[in-house]
């Protein structure tokens, strides 16, 4: 639990895949995370099943070198009430399964890493599915939102990349999503 304030991470935060852990504090508004970690890597690494991040706000690397905020290895994962801001992606995950997003925001992922272009929610893999992303938001990402798989439920959305348009023509990319 973080109580209301500021916080700096000078390393990732690995929590090594382990099931059940719940990271939270007084809405994003109140508890921030500043990472200026690792050049390469995530503020939250190797989120593992039935786990939850909730009520925060995580602000990448100000020279914009952080890779994720927040990296899923599990399944079964929330993430609620977060403002993700600067990187190269917001949240990551690999063919991950029964995973909700609940009012997360993500503003200005402008980074991109090697070929791969900057994403607020970079969800890949054709195992990929069961996600439900309600409320969310992407503001200014260089490519908003990729999302693949299948049995995606989303529902009120707002993508707007109207202070940077999309470098690559899309604001939401989806494939074989179902």
């Amino acid at each position: 639990y973080f109580p209301k304030g500021t916080y700096i991470l000078n390393a990732e935060a690995n929590l090594t895949s382990n099931p059940y852990v719940h990271i939270f504090g007084d809405g994003p508004e109140n508890t921030i995370l500043n990472f200026g970690g690792c050049p390469s890597g995530s503020a939250f690494i190797n989120v593992g099943n039935y786990s939850s991040i909730k009520a925060l706000k995580i602000v990448g690397n100000a020279a914009g070198v952080v890779a994720d905020l927040v990296t899923l290895t599990g399944n079964n994962i929330e993430l609620e009430d977060l403002i993700l801001n600067i990187g190269h992606f917001g949240v990551y995950a690999n063919n991950r399964t029964d995973l909700t997003l609940k009012r997360v925001k993500t503003i200005g992922f402008r980074v991109a890493v090697g070929p791969n272009t900057a994403h607020g929610l970079f969800l890949e893999g054709s195992s990929t599915r069961n996600v439900i992303l309600e409320y969310c938001s992407d503001i200014g990402s260089r490519s908003g939102w990729y999302i693949a798989g299948r049995d995606y439920v989303v529902t009120n959305a707002l993508i707007d990349n109207s202070v940077f348009p999309a470098d690559y023509g899309f604001e939401i990319y989806a494939d074989n999503v179902t």
